[in-house]
């Protein structure tokens, strides 16, 4: 039946629909509309903790790598953008290792890299763009190389300008474009 869809067979605007609806479990998580994605608020809970153990519990007790948070207006984000923006590399490590997709977007575009580059964790960022992070996601009208930038801007310290020089070196040498789309 896909293949039938996918090559223009059945036609009508149903079709799109109905091939989400169906194959949505075959999807990679950022495909799928946000608030279709799957929440473990035990897993999200011991992210937001930094509770490795409890992260690992979760995993093996079969929470998804790639559950999203969700709050009463069905926003939030990935996991793995969560565990990116706290810097806490060996739980990013853990959740891709565990299979969390590394591109999934959270409700507003913005990956993983995209958390990371904004809280100022450089070594985070460079771990998911060793892994294949999409540096110029849209996160709502800006990318990861727009937040590093405009967090150096308004660094307090020259060691906070450091390390977003970094990140902004890191995502530039990984490909990322302009940075703003008019937000700053």
């Amino acid at each position: 039946m896909l293949a039938v869809a996918c090559c223009g067979a059945i036609t009508g605007p149903w079709v799109g629909r109905f091939v989400r609806r169906q194959f949505r479990y075959f999807a990679p998580s950022h495909t799928l509309p946000f608030e279709e994605r799957r929440v473990d608020p035990k897993l999200v809970q011991a992210v937001e903790n930094g509770d490795l153990p409890d992260v690992v519990r979760q995993l093996n007790a079969g929470a998804s790598p790639d559950s999203v948070s969700s709050d009463k207006d069905g926003q939030g984000e990935t996991v793995l953008s969560i565990a990116a923006g706290s810097g806490s590399l060996p739980m990013v490590k853990l959740l891709v290792q565990r299979g969390a997709d590394i591109n999934a977007t959270d409700f507003w575009g913005g990956n993983a890299v995209t958390s990371a580059a904004t809280w100022g964790n450089d070594e985070v960022v460079r771990f998911l763009v060793d892994h294949g992070a999409d540096v110029n996601a849209d996160d709502d009208g800006a990318t990861a190389l727009g937040y590093a930038e405009n967090q150096q801007r308004e660094a307090k310290t020259d060691l906070e300008r450091r390390r977003f020089q970094r990140i902004i070196d890191i995502l530039e040498e990984a490909g990322a474009k302009d940075g703003l789309f008019g937000l700053w």
